[in-house]
């Protein structure tokens, strides 16, 4: 999380502190999926495994198959 913060911008000097805050957190980890998105033209299942680092080829269909539950 601590590269992905900084990569958005955050200032902060101790990364430590803000992955202990988990509103930043979510700021963060929102503000790089919608990139991803934009990024990917809209395509969820890549946005998804771009956020993920790829290393996982499942993890968008694991997201997409329990967006159900939050509908």
């Amino acid at each position: 999380m601590g590269a992905v913060a900084r990569e958005l911008g955050s200032r902060h000097k101790y990364l430590s502190i803000l992955v202990a805050d988990p509103v930043q957190c979510l700021n963060y980890g929102c503000e790089k999926l919608k990139r991803n998105l934009v990024r990917e033209n809209g395509n969820m299942a890549a946005a998804l495994l771009r956020y993920n680092g790829g290393g996982n080829a499942s993890y968008p269909n694991e997201v997409l198959a329990r967006m159900e539950h939050y509908k």
